[in-house]
């Protein structure tokens, strides 16, 4: 899951953008006081959140973060293999994981969830939709998968950030298409707005962001613009094979 320090200075404008429309929402539904960010890239949503108050934060990613690039302070990060986390020995009132978990191969997804909800009764979570596309996607799922995963470890789900985002141009169409609140199911039953919000579930959790289709369409319009203006260099090329075959074939 090695980025290089190009990819995140890209990122960081899009991510940081994304983070300031959503962080203040979270902040107003779970009012957390310690935030742990488990993938956290640079740190920029955890900057977000302290910008809020939040002061307790702890960002976890690997050894190739440039530590110069960091929005947190150093010693709010620490380096880790995702796939197998350090253990904190500690409980944070929030767990964060956005656009991560589709980085890990399918049969660390379980594990990977276990370790996020050993950490916090609550989970601000994304994952990459199937040809959501990026790179080293090596397990993009529909949300329900991942709704499965956390109802092992008893967390609901809680669909309340994209229908508020979806049509925010502030805020990435991934974040926006993806993200979802799970809770612990006894802090669940026992916070009212935990339960509205609950009980106001769609059905199905399966989106597609109109940028992402958009996205696929145009690439489509531009792969066939592509082959219609190459495809007179094609016919020449197999005209061209095919009369030197005829031609060895009458030697």
């Amino acid at each position: 899951m090695k980025y290089s320090p190009e990819f995140y200075k890209t990122y960081k404008l899009e991510s940081l953008y994304s983070a300031k429309e959503i962080v203040p929402h979270v902040m107003d539904l779970v009012n957390p006081r310690s935030v742990v960010d488990v993938g956290c890239g640079i740190g920029t949503w955890l900057s977000e959140f302290k910008n809020y108050g939040v002061n307790d934060i702890c960002g976890l990613d690997g050894d190739y973060i440039d530590k110069n690039l960091l929005l947190i302070r150093e010693n709010d990060f620490i380096r880790t293999n995702l796939k197998t986390p350090i253990c904190l020995n500690r409980q944070f009132d929030l767990a964060v994981s956005l656009e991560v978990a589709e980085h890990l191969a399918i049969d660390d997804a379980k594990n990977f969830v276990r370790y996020l909800t050993s950490l916090s009764p609550v989970v601000l979570f994304s994952a990459a939709i199937p040809y959501q596309g990026g790179d080293n996607h090596l397990n993009e799922q529909w949300p329900e998968f991942w709704v499965e995963q956390y109802q092992n470890f008893d967390y609901h789900v809680i669909d309340c950030l994209r229908d508020r985002f979806w049509n925010n141009q502030r805020v990435a169409y991934y974040y926006a298409q993806n993200s979802f609140l799970f809770i612990r199911r006894e802090l669940l039953e026992d916070t009212i707005r935990y339960r509205e919000l609950f009980a106001r579930n769609r059905t199905n959790f399966a989106m597609v962001h109109p940028k992402k289709w958009d996205e696929v369409n145009n690439l489509g319009t531009w792969q066939a613009k592509r082959l219609v203006r190459e495809l007179p260099t094609v016919i020449s090329v197999i005209i061209k094979r095919l009369f030197l075959k005829v031609v060895m074939a009458l030697r």
